[in-house]
């Protein structure tokens, strides 16, 4: 809409246009997380991005990750144990929603018992940011309610021995970090950092058993939790937006966009592209060409945390798949809802232990 100032790129050539060039920014001053939160490793440039960047990544990286794989195991096991077997039970209130907040916690040093209350705290600015909810007042809130929380259990106590908490707790005590600019990482972390795996989970898991032939494959194997998630990621990621702007005056497709200009790139269309993807609109796990997705965005601003997030959502899937091998659902599938975060609202499921 040249009126507006305002675009939308859908193919993947443009997509990754737009990801990787210099020519489009994450920054701006009036970008909703911004105005929700305060500026953050998700909206600002070098040499800012970088320092912030270089300080979480290890802990989010892939061996961090591979050496964090029994804790994540634990955290699902926990969560599973209290499910209840032969009634209905929504999995996205009861695993979905908490599985990201407990492993956040576990990152940070936060107390398990307060993953419920940080999750539904969170839930406000996640959807403020996703449009589906226009208080600001509302949003910025629950922002207050959490940097409270954080300067009671984050930054109060004299040790933190947390892989990733420790690391942003050296940091400020060292000077490296502002308060501010600590508190509005963390409280970004908290929420971005989890609704993208509570959107990732429920996707995947409503994908699997809206095809009962499928998760019949993968209780018996034929289909690995690693296939089956990947598939499910570029099918129904759990970002279909982001959002750029133009640094200066620039073209793209042929049409000249000026400095100032916003770019809604469409992740989801991207990973549907059947220039990139053949039968793009069928959930065919098991494909070849899903490491090409833009499932975590891309270049520079690509997730930190997306390597942490799949392997949640795998040792899910895995779990579902050897303790609840007759597991399906309640009702009819599921549907996403969302403009940003994509998701069902609820996913009901009753959970057997014998396979049908």
């Amino acid at each position: 809409m040249p009126s507006l100032k305002t675009y939308a790129v859908f193919t993947y050539d443009d997509v990754h246009t737009v990801l990787s060039g210099r020519e489009f920014t994450a920054e701006h001053q009036f970008r909703s997380s911004r105005r929700a939160v305060g500026p953050s490793i998700l909206d600002v440039e070098d040499p800012d991005h970088r320092r912030l960047r270089h300080l979480v990544h290890p802990p989010l990286g892939l061996s961090s990750v591979r050496a964090n794989r029994p804790a994540l195991r634990a955290v699902i096991e926990r969560l599973l144990d209290g499910l209840p077997v032969d009634e209905p039970v929504d999995l996205m209130s009861a695993v979905a929603e908490l599985l990201p907040m407990q492993v956040i916690c576990h990152m940070l040093g936060l107390p398990a018992s307060s993953a419920r209350w940080l999750a539904r705290t969170s839930q406000p600015l996640a959807a403020y940011l996703d449009e589906t909810e226009k208080s600001l007042v509302v949003a910025r809130a629950c922002r207050d309610a959490l940097i409270h929380y954080l300067d009671e259990h984050f930054f109060a106590p004299p040790d933190n021995p947390a892989p990733l908490g420790s690391r942003i707790l050296t940091a400020f005590r060292d000077g490296g970090l502002s308060l501010r600019e600590a508190q509005e990482n963390l409280v970004m972390l908290l929420v971005v950092g989890t609704v993208t795996t509570v959107c990732g989970s429920g996707n995947t898991l409503a994908c699997l058993l809206s095809r009962p032939e499928q998760y019949a494959r993968l209780v018996d194997g034929e289909l690995s939790a690693h296939d089956a998630v990947a598939e499910s990621l570029r099918y129904e990621p759990p970002v279909h937006f982001v959002p750029r702007f133009c640094r200066d005056d620039t073209e793209l497709a042929g049409i000249p966009l000026p400095r100032g200009t916003a770019v809604n790139v469409c992740l989801a269309s991207a990973n549907r592209d059947p220039a990139m993807f053949g039968s793009p609109d069928d959930w065919l796990p098991g494909r070849t060409d899903l490491q090409r997705t833009f499932v975590f965005g891309y270049g520079r601003h690509g997730c930190v945390g997306g390597l942490l997030g799949e392997a949640e959502i795998v040792e899910l899937v895995d779990a579902m798949a050897r303790r609840f091998p007759g597991a399906r659902l309640h009702g009819p599938p599921p549907t996403s809802a969302g403009w940003v975060f994509r998701r069902p609202e609820t996913l009901m499921v009753v959970l057997e232990k014998e396979a049908p």
